[in-house]
């Protein structure tokens, strides 16, 4: 899930930013912060989203809760702070937080299966600045957000912060509060815009200029593009590096941002189940919305099953009659051992026969390694190795 956090002031930047996202992506609710962005904007936005699999969500917050924060910058707005409010205000285990001087220009889905191991916060250090210093810009943010619902010291300590006239704004604070992070890749945060100050006559910033450029040719394929400074696309008069591309999406209009969501191929995986209780099930279905996962049963389905409907990645086949068996598992590249209880040995040696990939946890497998080249059994905490070697298997 994706959240921003701006005004209306910043409403032709916002829809630049939502369209970039529907454009590249499938599946995506995106909550906007706000404090004073008419209910006819989120309705009228929504109603060209109707016929997508995305949403847009109106988060609004007190502005008399953020009306003493400071910002360092005469055009940033105190509502900038509002990404501090996410652990309160979105439910979501993983939020992705976007200013709105950001395009997004690439499918995003691998940043949600991304394992950041211990780490609360995932974000690009900044390119502006020597390379032996590890600040972190907080333009993109990748937030364990259900670790961070448990912190309760974040949010009254970071508007503590905010409270006075921080050197560089919610960046200063959140990076005193976070002192260690999760590097994400320099392509999740491509900070444009520091050109003019590299050759600015008269101060001297050779470390961070060698730095700044280094990352802007390191990075040949730029997913998620940050106008940063005053170098902003969108101004009079100003040439920056790919200004065109802002506008492109600037005056893309919604409908055509949406007709283009990718419709990309999703690999089918199969599940025979005679037990509700499958491993880790729900979890990789989030984890994993480029892969449909079919379920079937001889028998009809609890609703610990059926509730798994919500999910657009999800097929249940309850009561499955054998033609509709036949031709699932003609469709289907993979087999998840991952069910509890009784197997249906047939099914799975119908994939064995064709040497289709079989995966399983240590706790639900039927088989041996040595059964079958194609058997791979992973710890049931091993969630994001199950997850890579899918992605591994499929080049997905």
């Amino acid at each position: 899930m994706v959240a921003l956090s701006s005004d209306y002031h910043y409403i032709n930047q916002i829809e630049t930013t939502i369209k970039s996202i529907i454009y590249n992506n499938s599946n995506v609710k995106i909550y906007v912060i706000n404090s004073d962005i008419p209910q006819e904007w989120f309705l009228g936005v929504n109603s060209f989203l109707a016929e997508s699999t995305s949403e847009v969500c109106d988060l609004k917050i007190n502005p008399n809760n953020i009306e003493s924060l400071q910002t360092s910058w005469d055009h940033i707005s105190n509502i900038s702070w509002g990404r501090i409010m996410i652990p309160q205000l979105i439910k979501d285990k993983r939020v992705l937080y976007l200013d709105s001087d950001i395009i997004v220009n690439s499918n995003i889905d691998n940043l949600f299966s991304i394992n950041m191991q211990q780490y609360v916060l995932g974000a690009v250090p900044e390119y502006f600045q020597p390379a032996s210093h590890t600040m972190f810009n907080s333009g993109v943010l990748l937030l364990d957000n259900q670790k961070l619902k448990k912190d309760d010291n974040f949010i009254p300590t970071i508007l503590e912060q905010a409270k006075n006239n921080l050197e560089n704004g919610d960046e200063t604070a959140l990076n005193d509060y976070f002192k260690n992070y999760y590097s994400l890749p320099a392509t999740y945060n491509y900070q444009i815009g520091y050109d003019l100050m590299c050759y600015y006559p008269t101060v001297n910033f050779d470390a961070q200029r060698k730095n700044y450029l280094q990352k802007i040719e390191e990075v040949k394929d730029p997913k998620i593009i940050h106008y940063l400074y005053q170098q902003k696309p969108w101004r009079f008069g100003i040439a920056s590096r790919l200004r065109e591309l802002w506008w492109h999406y600037r005056m893309m209009d919604f409908m055509t941002a949406v007709s283009h969501t990718p419709a990309t191929h999703k690999h089918n995986l199969f599940t025979m189940t005679a037990s509700q209780d499958i491993e880790n099930l729900e979890e990789l279905i989030r984890l994993l919305p480029g892969f449909y996962f079919h379920i079937a049963a001889w028998t009809e389905m609890g609703w610990k099953l059926l509730r798994l409907q919500q999910y657009p990645n999800v097929r249940l086949y309850p009561a499955i009659i054998p033609p509709m068996l036949e031709k699932l598992l003609n469709n289907t590249e993979c087999y998840l051992d991952i069910n509890q209880g009784e197997k249906d040995k047939n099914v799975i040696n119908f994939f064995v026969e064709n040497n289709k990939p079989i995966l399983a946890f240590d706790n639900t497998t039927s088989l041996t390694s040595k059964d079958t080249n194609n058997y791979r059994i992973f710890k049931k905490t091993d969630i994001n190795g199950f997850v890579t070697t899918l992605k591994e298997l499929f080049n997905h």
